[in-house]
């Protein structure tokens, strides 16, 4: 069995036990409005939103529990890495989560240079019209296509939910090539995120969650961009006003590998 295929197993029964969880406490604040133990207003609002959660992380665990029989992965070297010539030195990750299309990364001039577009959109908008009473982007799952400037599909990526986050990544033959996983520095208390393709790390960011800086570098350890989630460039803040996001500064923004790209859109979906 592929280290992806336990994985997804593993993601499968998370969502499935947590699924559930959220859709019994739902019943739970359901029938508390007929015995009175609490607000109508109070036993709708989370009677649905616990509900679709947990509908959203039952869904989603019966997809994977089906991808992990018939997972294909790439190993290590087989996948050819796709690179961007080169990108300005400093780029804008505009955040539209309730759009189709949630990320869009821009040059400053606002020159569109990649895309993340939501697979099964009106289902999960469905979803997150109750979800983020309970916190959607640690529970609910979400599907993408990671696409160029000109549209074209680069990868396919897949968020995982039920309070531990994971993502993956798949190439256009929907071929698993990597995975990105979370986890804390306990010396430092610095949040970690790795890319690893196999068993290899080969891009990983590390930071401070309430700063919300990450460094981000190869397996090698050469910085390649500095990540910081909610800040802007003073000098593009009028272009982006109202567009909430992150500046991505790059240390090397020639070549640039699109698992890079696809690796700092995972670390974007985290709480998304």
């Amino acid at each position: 069995m592929s280290n992806v295929q336990s994985l997804l197993k593993q993601d499968a029964r998370r969502q499935l036990f947590f699924g559930i969880i959220l859709s019994s406490t739902a019943l739970f604040f359901i029938i508390g409005i007929f015995a009175e133990l609490g607000t109508f207003v109070q036993g709708v609002i989370y009677g649905i939103a616990l509900g679709a959660s947990g509908t959203a992380l039952l869904l989603t665990s019966r997809k994977d529990f089906i991808r992990a029989k018939s997972a294909i992965s790439v190993l290590p070297g087989e996948e050819e890495h796709k690179k961007i010539a080169k990108l300005p030195q400093q780029m804008y990750l505009g955040e539209e989560y309730r759009n189709l299309v949630p990320e869009r990364l821009y040059g400053l001039d606002k020159q569109i240079y990649s895309e993340l577009k939501e697979k099964d959109y009106f289902l999960r908008s469905f979803f997150r019209m109750f979800t983020g009473i309970v916190g959607s982007g640690v529970l609910v799952p979400a599907d993408y296509k990671m696409v160029d400037g000109q549209g074209r599909l680069i990868y396919s990526l897949e968020k995982k939910g039920g309070f531990k986050w994971r993502g993956y990544v798949k190439d256009q033959k929907q071929q698993y090539i990597a995975y990105a996983e979370q986890s804390k520095n306990k010396a430092t208390g610095q949040r970690i995120y790795q890319y690893i393709e196999g068993h290899h790390p080969v891009w990983s960011a590390e930071g401070d969650p309430y700063l919300a800086h990450y460094v981000i570098k190869d397996e090698k350890g050469v910085a390649w961009a500095v990540l910081k989630q909610g800040a802007t460039s003073v000098e593009a803040a009028q272009q982006f006003e109202g567009l909430p996001g992150s500046l991505i500064e790059w240390k090397v923004n020639e070549q640039v590998p699109y698992s890079l790209i696809a690796f700092i859109y995972l670390i974007q979906t985290h709480h998304s």
